[in-house]
């Protein structure tokens, strides 16, 4: 922790970090502020951390595998507020998500992204307003795409159906020109 010095006329006080820099006779400050730095390496040696605590770069962490769904009801929405049928048809399904599986069963830390979403379907605030507080909320809890499920080290399941290798083929110039008719087209004058 690093000690704020005032400097004084005739000497340096040294004063605790949550002063801020006021005199009690502004008169007797010269330059104001100054922070004495942190100690030096030589001062302050290193010592191994213990093996518990030891994180290195180059060891992969783990990630969660997520079932394909969760199962299960989701959990009711707090009653100290009236929801409009669109969020509770939201909320449930958010509950179906593997994700959910990760989360507070009690859903307690979706109520303010509920609140949010709730609001901004019904109107009571704009979307600019809120969007990034929702996008945070989503990012928290892995909803918003492949960037959260890679900062939470969750991995969704394969698909059972695996991609085509190779895009499907163009059908050739001769089947599209059997679709296309002749229309007469009568104009009444």
């Amino acid at each position: 922790m690093s000690t704020v010095v005032l400097l004084h006329k005739r000497r340096s006080v040294g004063v605790p970090p949550p002063f801020l820099g006021f005199a009690a006779d502004p008169s007797e400050t010269i330059q104001g502020l100054c922070a004495i730095p942190n100690p030096t390496e030589e001062e302050m040696p290193r010592y191994p951390k213990p093996d518990d605590q030891k994180v290195t770069r180059h060891v992969g962490m783990a990630w969660t595998e997520l079932p394909a769904r969760r199962e299960g009801d989701a959990p009711p929405l707090p009653s100290w507020r009236v929801w409009q049928p669109a969020t509770l048809e939201w909320w449930a399904g958010l509950w179906t998500k593997p994700q959910a599986t990760q989360w507070d069963q009690s859903g307690s830390t979706l109520w303010v992204l509920a609140c949010l979403y709730d609001d901004l379907i019904a109107g009571r605030i704009e979307a600019a307003r809120v969007s990034a507080e929702i996008r945070a909320h989503q990012d928290r809890h892995g909803l918003s795409g492949p960037k959260a499920l890679l900062q939470l080290r969750w991995a969704l399941p394969a698909d059972d159906e695996p991609a085509p290798a190779t895009p499907p083929r163009a059908k050739s110039a001769a089947a599209r020109r059997a679709k296309l008719r002749i229309v007469e087209r009568q104009c009444s004058r």
